[in-house]
């Protein structure tokens, strides 16, 4: 169920394999929507926290994203930065945080330092690089980590752990009184304890992936999957930078996450189409946790 009384939003099936709607996805309480085609545009969405992943283009839903999270510098993916900057200007909210891989700060205040002279508009932006491995408290139960992927440019994936204290586990079945008088008497009684939430690989190789087992072994790993049959074979998919549904298959047994949606497909592809292709592709047990977005 979807939070703030929202009805979970519709989905369908084809082929056995879950295809998130319009109005997006509940993957087990987090809802996810937006739109990822390639080489068009992507801009994902969380809407409980506010987080938007790229900018391809923005519409008015997206305008209040407040935390952006930008992957890399292609046009599907940051074409819609100014805009997204103007429209939170026009209805009054305040400048958003955009982390972004450390080399594209400076390229992205040129560009929009142009804009402003075009639009005569302040377009006020907190940019925050934040260079891959680099783990950021965004809230208080939530934070953000990049990792290095490997795309035609400079690139990075984003994964958002929950973190939570635990009771340490000699403590645990004592009465709380007697907890409480420990901590007062300065024993450490719990420790940090995190559990990765959500992983979004932007456009990448396969081995961006794969050399990461935290993001593998998230509860959901949202993966740029381009292509998905010999119309565009594996090594031109990969001098493109973009996954093959052929390599994920021969990964299969490494991918661990709960949940594995699907993104970024070439537009050659239907949703229809690109159900079929999973289902005769992948190893049944995959299949079975993926999601089409």
């Amino acid at each position: 169920m979807t939070t703030g009384g929202d009805p979970d939003p519709p989905v369908r099936s084809e082929h056995g394999v879950r295809i998130a709607s319009a109005a997006g996805i509940d993957l087990d309480g987090l809802l996810l929507r937006g739109v990822s085609w390639g080489g068009i545009r992507t801009c994902l969405e969380v809407p409980q926290w506010d987080l938007l992943v790229d900018v391809g283009a923005v519409d008015h839903r997206q305008v209040y994203g407040r935390r952006v999270l930008l992957t890399h510098g292609h046009l599907d993916h940051l074409g819609g930065l100014a805009n997204h900057v103007a429209l939170r200007e026009l209805m009054g909210q305040t400048p958003a945080e955009y982390f972004l891989p450390p080399s594209l700060v400076e390229p992205v205040q040129r560009l929009l330092a142009l804009w402003r002279e075009i639009d005569r508009a302040p377009l006020e932006v907190q940019l925050v690089p934040l260079p891959a491995g680099q783990v950021l408290p965004i809230q208080r139960d939530l934070a953000l980590q990049s990792f290095e992927t490997v795309h035609r440019v400079n690139s990075q994936g984003y994964l958002v752990w929950r973190v939570a204290q635990k009771l340490n586990e000699e403590l645990q079945g004592l009465p709380s009184h007697e907890i409480a008088q420990r901590r007062k008497a300065g024993e450490v009684v719990t420790h940090e304890v995190q559990h990765a939430e959500i992983a979004f690989s932007g456009d990448t190789r396969i081995e961006g992936v794969l050399q990461h087992p935290a993001v593998m072994g998230a509860q959901r790993l949202v993966l740029e999957a381009t292509f998905l049959d010999e119309r565009v074979p594996v090594d031109q998919a990969r001098r493109l930078g973009h996954v093959h549904l052929q390599e994920i298959a021969e990964h299969a047994e490494r991918f661990t996450c709960e949940t594995l949606v699907l993104t970024h497909l070439s537009q050659r592809y239907s949703l229809e189409e690109a159900a079929r292709l999973v289902r005769a592709t992948l190893p049944t047990e995959l299949a079975d946790r993926v999601v089409l977005l």
